[in-house]
């Protein structure tokens, strides 16, 4: 892990203490963080380089339509 890493951390509340601890030590050893969490004002989202904002889902809107801090981080992180 080092400056060519990346590292994208997800929580819906963004107060998940491992995934707060997970980003600090990534940005400690160099990485790029982003952090994908419902809070933008959450400690997950003060600890990371970048923040993707997510909102709950609805129940009027197609799951599909509504992304979520954890479907995005399904889809955007899945092994292919």
């Amino acid at each position: 892990m080092g400056p060519d890493t990346l590292v994208v951390l997800c929580s819906q509340t963004g107060t998940t203490k491992e995934t707060v601890r997970a980003a600090n030590h990534a940005k400690d050893r160099g990485a790029t963080t982003i952090g994908m969490t419902l809070d933008q004002t959450s400690p997950l989202a003060r600890a990371v380089d970048h923040q993707l904002p997510t909102r709950p889902r609805t129940r009027r809107a197609k799951q599909s339509m509504q992304p979520t801090a954890m479907t995005a981080c399904s889809t955007c992180c899945s092994p292919v």
